[in-house]
């Protein structure tokens, strides 16, 4: 909150924590995935925050104690956003989020820009893709376990992140299964115009710059509903 920058014209904010920057870099915008959701009670992102199992224990002093720490929190988050002139969310999941838990204020959708000139079909493909960090709430085990038991069809994994050992454990013993980790972006691009289909299978998450990159390449995109209320994919 003490950063101040001088000689720039304007400001992009991005992250969570980041906006506490914005009370002496003005103007400023705050483009955002989703606000902290673990101050915000978002229950089907709860799991991924190891620091909520203790608002359960039954240690009364402990979560008395967390409790507090979590209001105090939420306090310094609202203090915060006052210094954000202007919010735009990546998506209508994201915006739903963030009017949520900043009531007050208007938030509008900027979609992230994707070059469609890089993208294009190359082949039909006898493989499915899968691309992203490899970290729980991604779900890239769930996407390998389902290859597990389809022999018969290839599943390519790009990515990287703390899971990266135990999804390659995974696929130890599969001939269907590869696992490339990180790549270029025009080795990826290649990889994106050969497949059959991108598969994603993220819960929070609602403008995926991986899926609007398959649909340029003329590559489908399988995916879980993010927005149960709305029924819809964007």
């Amino acid at each position: 909150s003490r950063l101040t920058l001088k000689g720039y014209n304007g400001f992009i904010i991005y992250g969570f924590n980041s906006i506490a920057a914005g009370k002496n870099n003005h103007p400023n915008v705050w483009w955002s995935t989703n606000p902290l959701d673990y101050l915000y009670e978002f229950k089907d992102n709860m799991k991924n925050f190891s620091i909520l199992k203790y608002t359960k224990t039954k240690n009364y002093i402990k979560r008395a104690f967390l409790n507090i720490y979590l209001k105090l929190l939420r306090y310094l988050d609202q203090k915060d956003i006052e210094g954000v002139d202007k919010i735009f969310a990546v998506g209508s999941f994201a915006k739903k989020r963030l009017e949520k838990a900043y009531p007050k204020r208007v938030v509008e959708i900027l979609y992230a820009p994707t070059d469609t000139n890089k993208l294009r079909y190359l082949s039909k493909g006898k493989y499915y893709l899968s691309v992203a960090r490899l970290v729980p709430e991604k779900n890239v085990d769930k996407i390998v376990k389902a290859f597990q038991k389809m022999p018969g069809k290839k599943l390519y994994v790009i990515g990287n992140g703390p899971m990266k050992e135990e999804i390659e454990k995974m696929a130890e013993g599969y001939k269907n299964i590869r696992i490339f980790g990180f790549l270029e972006e025009n080795e990826l691009r290649k990889i994106i115009g050969k497949s059959i289909t991108m598969i994603g299978m993220c819960e929070n998450e609602d403008f995926s710059m991986n899926f609007m990159e398959s649909l340029a390449a003329g590559k489908p995109i399988i995916s879980i509903n993010p927005d149960r209320k709305s029924k819809k994919l964007e």
